[in-house]
């Protein structure tokens, strides 16, 4: 990665003067048509000796399993490595680590996906296995019911910061495919089977719904080949046809949502609902978002962290997802501290929308966002995350450049109006997992 290290080691190091010229922020994506009408990204890089490889099935997430098959893609996860050579996985992870191959899978709301890296001398190895994971998959009811009942039993007893964001999220999106369980529920698990994982592939991963990036030492023709030799093992259409998810905007809880667990410390969760991703409201959005709790010059960090002692840890970041955008935010403090903590953050709310953020604060979060592009762009993982989203999200290859200057381009009057119009301290939703007794939705 010299010439990334190079050129990006400057921009991080000259974020002010870069920027503020306007900068081209451009990466060497070269499109490689590949079987059918589908395309893969490249960035070609010989001085590093892995291959990665991003592929996603969109519309093959949590959200868009069969009625009555609710954790269906999430099990499929669990399962993807398991069933191989007969059977025996055992046997199959030790050919994988004898060549170095590593797979991670991320199973979502919307997307399926699959991470792979290797060494590129090993390629002609790994592409034929890689093939072999798509196919001839042998599972057993045993297989099933031993991973099937996990997420989901397990669920009350999790981390609590992750109970209280998916009890959260459960409320907000009650009624939409957003507000499942992805483990599936009581009723859904009962009902998974081993022929179910069995047919997934052809069901659900096919040609028309994948996205593919590559990063490493190979060229085009080598891409090609590659790319294709994977895509021979789909199917051209899905066998399972999915509609799309309609959009939602978070509804706001007024009841507190508390969950009890004998721990010391309390997780706070709260949910705002934001405008459309890509919209101009949506980057006035991200600019508020910067002030409010993105870093530790955050108001809610000074407020909660600095000047009162009371968190371990509190922000917020706006998720983005094809059919909703919402502000997520968390905060971690002692239990008895659990209502002060809701408290500040109705009161930032609530001074964001009645003093707005200053010009200090904008060029703060400008040079904040579009820095934070210089330092993804160091490592050769980053790299390829970052463009396998964009291709994922059916960006152009130039999305970076567009990115910078719809942020660079945002003026302060833009911005509060924006935040005078949307912020209603009202719609926040809060939730809170610990010993919380007594806590109540902050307000005015």
């Amino acid at each position: 990665m010299i010439k990334f290290v190079t050129y990006f080691l400057f921009v991080f190091f000259n974020i002010n003067a870069v920027f503020s010229n306007s900068a081209e922020m451009k990466l060497p994506i070269k499109v490689v048509p590949i079987l059918t009408k589908n395309q893969a990204w490249l960035i070609e890089d010989p001085s590093t000796p892995l291959v990665l490889i991003e592929m996603t099935f969109t519309k093959t997430g949590s959200s868009y399993m069969p009625i009555g098959k609710e954790g269906l893609s999430t099990l499929f996860s669990n399962l993807f490595l398991k069933a191989r050579n007969g059977g025996n996985h055992h046997e199959f992870i030790a050919i994988m680590d004898g060549l170095k191959l590593k797979v991670n899978t991320n199973v979502s709301h919307d997307n399926l996906g699959f991470s792979f890296s290797f060494p590129k001398e090993n390629a002609d190895k790994v592409i034929p296995l890689i093939k072999t994971l798509f196919n001839n998959a042998v599972f057993s009811e045993e297989d099933v019911n031993k991973n099937k009942y996990g997420g989901y039993t397990n669920f009350a007893h999790s981390n609590p910061s992750y109970v209280a964001q998916r009890a959260l999220h459960m409320k907000v999106f009650q009624g939409h495919p957003y507000g499942q369980n992805p483990d599936g529920d009581s009723q859904s698990i009962q009902m998974l089977r081993a022929d179910d994982i069995k047919i997934f592939p052809q069901a659900f991963l096919a040609k028309e719904n994948l996205k593919i990036s590559f990063l490493g030492s190979l060229n085009e023709k080598e891409t090609q080949n590659y790319a294709n030799q994977i895509l021979q093992t789909l199917p051209d259409e899905k066998l399972i046809k999915t509609d799309d998810i309609p959009y939602i905007e978070p509804k706001p809880v007024k009841d507190l949502t508390q969950i009890y667990q004998d721990v010391p410390q309390s997780s706070i969760a709260f949910i705002y609902p934001m405008p459309k991703y890509n919209t101009l409201d949506y980057y006035y959005a991200t600019i508020a978002n910067v002030s409010l709790g993105l870093t530790q010059e955050s108001k809610l960090w000074r407020a909660a962290r600095v000047k009162k002692g009371l968190v371990y840890g509190i922000s917020t970041d706006i998720e983005q997802w094809p059919a909703s955008t919402y502000l997520y935010g968390s905060a971690s403090t002692q239990g008895a501290q659990t209502q002060q903590i809701l408290d500040i953050v109705r009161q930032k709310f609530t001074n964001l929308k009645t003093k707005g953020i200053s010009e200090k604060d904008l060029s703060f979060a400008q040079n904040h966002l579009t820095g934070k592009i210089a330092t993804a762009l160091i490592e050769p993982r980053q790299i390829i995350n970052l463009i396998h989203y964009a291709q994922t999200w059916n960006k152009d290859i130039d999305f970076l450049q567009k990115y910078v200057d719809a942020i660079r381009s945002v003026k302060l009057e833009d911005v509060n109006k924006f935040i005078q119009n949307w912020i209603d301290p009202q719609k926040l939703s809060f939730s809170i997992v610990g010993k919380n007794a007594g806590c109540e939705i902050p307000q005015e």
